[in-house]
């Protein structure tokens, strides 16, 4: 009957748009490209002290790689890491792995789990960060550049796992 079948066809359409809905939102987060530079702020928990954070990220799929620069507001005092991290269902997580300038003293290598947000077409990454022996806090980053890599020049998987150690947690 025509009764029978409209409501089939309706039943199918019901179930048919969570469906698609899943899969274009599971996309959204798969499609970003982190590559760039990212500054702002991060604090530690209890201390009035900020300091200045920026990241310059390379990104292969879900893999990370990249330097961070960090600084009291000042800029007396600053220090220079490599970093290492993995982007997955809309949360970056980076780890900073060796730290290149200064040689001395040694500052805390961090280790933080961010999420983007768009803010007014403004792209941030909030979240927390800890790091053996320091006090934890906050950090968020605001996008300053996307990256302008030709594919030449892009990591290979291979270039990004090699320089990768393991994160601490």
């Amino acid at each position: 009957s025509i009764t029978k079948d409209l409501l089939m066809n309706m039943s199918y359409k019901i179930l048919c748009i969570p469906i698609l809905l899943l899969f274009s939102a599971s996309g959204i987060h798969a499609q970003t490209d982190l590559s760039g530079e990212w500054e702002g702020v991060l604090s530690q928990e209890g201390k009035d002290d900020k300091f200045i954070y920026r990241v310059n990220i390379r990104q292969y799929d879900s893999a990370i790689k990249g330097t961070s620069f960090s600084s009291t507001e000042s800029g007396d005092i600053s220090a220079k890491f490599n970093i290492t991290g993995i982007w997955d269902k809309g949360r970056l997580i980076l780890q900073e792995i060796e730290q290149l300038e200064p040689k001395k003293p040694r500052w805390c290598h961090k280790y933080m789990t961010l999420q983007l947000s768009d803010e007014e077409g403004i792209q941030k990454l909030s979240g927390d960060w800890k790091a053996e022996n320091c006090t934890p806090g906050t950090i968020e980053l605001t996008r300053l550049t996307f990256a302008n890599i030709s594919s030449s020049s892009i990591a290979t998987e291979e270039e990004v796992i090699e320089k990768e150690i393991p994160f601490s947690i």
